[in-house]
């Protein structure tokens, strides 16, 4: 559920950056329709534009788009959804490649503080609740109030210029209605106050009745649906605003565009006098009173016959504005070498002569619990402060002072993803290790990749006069240039349990390890001292691609009163420490600890190696049931 309110919320960012954009366009076009005199219906229709980018879509590229191009570096999204499958060459298959990082689910033992995107995911579905309920309710109180409505009886529209009542609808009369409106969306009613008087119902039917035929009520149900949805964006809400106002706009004009000048003015003073009163009728139905009076009694005075011609210039700015703002921009030189050729089908294989391609760089996705592959993790680069390693899961570049992955690039998606074999790729990283040259096995192109920009060029095979990283001799260890190993990256059976080590991250020179992947909700945990261990309230490791937990009074009582009095070891000593345990506060502090996951009755901690215990740590696993085993 975490992990679903958390993309969700994420896609909904995500969509609203270009209908935000999109916004933003058809206001100033807007204000253009109206110095031009173009009929409502068009801005009506455009509109509609900002809420089609917020469905998801797989929107086509062209260069006429008028959405800014993306140059910012996308973040890797980071998942635990089980055991990913295997194909059978051992290889894992990735999900869909992600844009957001997805790394902030809530911890297993609730704490929010360490989950603020969680956090707001969760504040975003309230609101969204909040809105669809506030909707519901406002349905079902109307109906409620029209329980008592009759079917109008002589109620008829002289001289309709859209050929009279609507067929499918009906008009009622009902007692306590503030103003008319249409409710309904597969046969809508019109709905009138009982004691509207006889000379204006004819000016409301009319102006209804265009709601009906332009399928109003069911373009503002799901305008108010979507802006719903999108709550926490304020273009969205304007341009709702601002569509519900030139959709009565619109039907002032239907209602009287083939009129005289003195029906114009009979119109508009039955508007006025059901202005005077508030609605009080849901606000996603179409209402007669609507809108500002002032300058909808304005525009229905000066209102005008189109000349011939607007119909064609509002058509072509409305087909020039949708393919500028439902396309995406297109990519320079987005073609791939050795893809298909959309028209001729055939691959494209760029000679040595022609210019770098430009193509687009994807961020991976990773899901922690899925298998390493048969190839395995490979270190590319280190420099004690930066890591580049990857596998068939993607390249990427973890910084070590801050104890995350900084990006990286989605290697399958250029022909990357293995490491062995015939199909082969080689992978060099720069020499100063913001820069990755990807070489295809048997390609004449190899793909550039830099960090700093996320960007991804194709170029000709050329590693010449390139300095290049060469300290990583065997792909798991780093040398310090003299022969000597000073860290490395270690890895189990799953991407999540891949580490690295090093020997100079402390004064003492203790081999220490980290994991390069802490699970969702851990990632602001700290290092902890045998003194920080107290007030336990829950104990976790990150095991067969899941958090388990113990929150045992008990075995946390245990910890504490063992491990917080661990005598410090001098020198340190081969235990392995790989995998890290969670310790959880009662004051929401999240520390870290790596027990021995062998015999060894140590831990490592803040500060080096202690001992808590004489011989076997037994008892320390047999408060955690299975968990050895597994490790």
């Amino acid at each position: 559920m975490e992990h679903f309110l958390t993309n969700a919320f994420l896609y909904t960012l995500r969509a609203g950056y270009p209908a935000g954009i999109a916004v933003l366009f058809l206001l100033i076009a807007r204000f253009l329709f109206d110095r031009l005199h173009l009929p409502k219906k068009y801005a009506c229709i455009l509109w509609t534009l900002p809420f089609a980018r917020l469905l998801p879509a797989a929107w086509p590229q062209s260069g006429f788009s008028l959405l800014p191009k993306h140059s910012a570096a996308s973040p890797v999204l980071v998942t635990m959804t089980g055991q990913a499958p295997a194909r059978s060459d051992g290889q894992a298959l990735l999900p869909s490649v992600g844009q957001a990082v997805s790394n902030a689910a809530r911890s297993a033992d609730g704490n929010f503080a360490q989950a603020p995107v969680f956090a707001l995911s969760l504040l975003w579905a309230a609101g969204v609740a909040a809105l669809f309920l506030y909707g519901a309710v406002s349905i079902l109180y109307l109906k409620w109030k029209l329980r008592a409505s009759v079917l109008a009886e002589g109620c008829s529209v002289n001289s309709s210029p859209e050929g009279g009542r609507h067929k499918n609808s009906r008009i009622y009369l009902a007692d306590h209605l503030k103003s008319p409106f249409v409710m309904g969306l597969f046969r809508p009613s019109v709905y009138l106050p009982s004691d509207l008087p006889e000379h204006v119902r004819e000016y409301v039917i009319r102006h209804e009745l265009a709601h009906i035929r332009r399928k109003d009520p069911i373009l503002k149900l799901l305008m108010f649906s979507l802006t719903a949805v999108h709550w926490h964006n304020p273009l969205i809400w304007a341009a709702y605003a601002l569509c519900c106002r030139d959709m009565e706009y619109a039907c002032d004009e239907a209602a009287v565009r083939l009129e005289n000048e003195g029906y114009r003015k009979a119109y508009a003073s039955a508007l006025l006098s059901l202005s005077i009163q508030k609605t009080g009728n849901a606000r996603m139905f179409p209402s007669f009173s609507k809108g500002s009076p002032k300058q909808r009694i304005q525009h229905i005075i000066a209102h005008q016959k189109p000349l011939a011609q607007a119909g064609i210039l509002g058509a072509l700015l409305i087909a020039l504005l949708g393919v500028g703002l439902l396309t995406n921009p297109k990519e320079r030189g987005g073609q791939q070498a050795g893809s298909p050729d959309r028209t001729s089908g055939v691959a494209h294989q760029p000679d040595e002569t022609e210019a770098p391609s430009r193509l687009t760089a994807k961020a991976p996705s990773i899901d922690l619990s899925a298998t390493v592959g048969a190839d395995g993790a490979r270190l590319y680069y280190g420099d004690g402060t930066t890591l580049v390693f990857g596998g068939y899961f993607g390249l990427l570049w973890y910084s070590i002072p801050e104890r995350r992955v900084l990006g990286g690039l989605d290697v399958g998606a250029i022909g990357c993803g293995r490491t062995q074999g015939g199909d082969a790729c080689e992978i060099c990283i720069s020499e100063d290790g913001t820069t990755a040259y990807l070489h295809p096995a048997g390609s004449h192109e190899m793909y550039v990749y830099s960090i700093a920009e996320n960007t991804l060029e194709q170029k000709p095979f050329d590693l010449s006069g390139i300095p290049l990283f060469t300290d990583c001799a065997d792909g798991q260890t780093v040398s310090d240039g003299e022969g000597g190993v000073y860290g490395g990256i270690v890895f189990a059976d799953t991407i999540g349990s891949i580490s690295w080590y090093g020997f100079d991250k402390r004064e003492n020179g203790l081999l220490t390890f980290e994991r390069c992947f802490p699970p969702p909700g851990y990632e602001n945990a700290v290092d902890f001292a045998p003194g920080d261990i107290y007030d336990l309230k829950a104990a976790s490791m990150f095991i067969d691609g899941q958090i388990r937990t113990v929150r045992d009074e008990a075995a946390l009582s245990w910890l504490e009163e063992n491990l917080s009095t661990a005598s410090h070891v001098q020198g340190g000593t081969a235990c392995p420490f790989l995998d890290p345990m969670y310790l959880t506060r009662t004051d929401g502090v999240i520390g870290i600890i790596y027990p021995a996951t062998d015999s060894c009755s140590m831990f490592q901690a803040s500060g080096g190696q202690y001992a808590y215990g004489q011989g076997e740590n037994d008892v320390f696993w047999d408060w955690f049931k299975d968990w050895k085993k597994r490790l």
